[in-house]
């Protein structure tokens, strides 16, 4: 996720789709389109097995970047060609191609959403069992620290759509605290005698440990960014 450069996704490029005039249904459309793009995302993270590049194999397949995620050597139309934003039907191919950009639109937040709402989908699904062994408060400090990890990468991502790079990694340094927390309730659950609750446990922590790889990626490329302003006198 190299150089993630916000100007890719705003400014003058976005001028040729044209004035919106959108009403309610329009946005909800819009955001639908943005829900299916974020299950894209999870059915190719699931489809391919754990190891050290899997996020990368994402990015490249939903067409982000080949190998880090970068999308500066993509125009517009380029991102929108080889971006997957394909749909069901021609006239929604045709939306997509005039659609706004938005924060759901990023990357960063397709990617960071995704996994966080897995791991709560994963918890869900186990609470569903008749034993799973967990107590109610450690269900909830899990739940309240995944929350905050999201709206806090939601604010680092603003911050990052600004230009405003101290801050983004500023916010990004407490999104981590939030996962740090999500890591010690997850490493707390004993799991040897139980496999779904193993399983859970598992594929939990190998998701969230993507989350913080994004994330830890994001906060370097700010940083250089930063110090190249200094070098530069900005």
């Amino acid at each position: 996720m190299k150089n993630f450069d916000h100007d890719q996704f705003s400014g003058d490029d976005w001028d040729e789709k044209g004035e919106l005039a959108w009403n309610e249904f329009d946005w909800e459309l819009f955001l639908q389109r943005q829900d299916r793009e974020t299950e894209r995302f999870m059915r190719t993270y699931k489809s391919l097995p754990p190891h050290e590049n899997r996020i990368d194999e994402v990015a490249r397949i939903m067409g982000w970047d080949a190998s880090d995620w970068s999308m500066n050597e993509l125009s517009m139309d380029d991102l929108f060609e080889e971006s997957g934003w394909s749909f069901e039907t021609n006239q929604e191919d045709e939306d997509s191609d005039m659609d706004p950009y938005t924060l759901h639109r990023h990357p960063l937040h397709i990617a960071v959403q995704g996994l966080f709402d897995s791991v709560l989908h994963l918890l869900e699904n186990l609470l569903n069992e008749t034993t799973n062994n967990l107590s109610p408060k450690l269900c909830f400090d899990l739940v309240q620290s995944i929350n905050l990890g999201k709206m806090e990468s939601l604010l680092a991502l603003q911050s990052l759509d600004l230009a405003d790079y101290a801050l983004t990694v500023s916010e990004l340094k407490r999104a981590l605290k939030s996962l740090n927390q999500s890591f010690k309730i997850l490493e707390s659950i004993h799991s040897a005698k139980n496999p779904k609750l193993y399983a859970f446990k598992k594929e939990s922590l190998t998701r969230l440990f993507d989350v913080r790889e994004i994330w830890l990626r994001v906060m370097q490329d700010c940083r250089e960014e930063l110090d190249r302003r200094i070098k530069d006198g900005e």
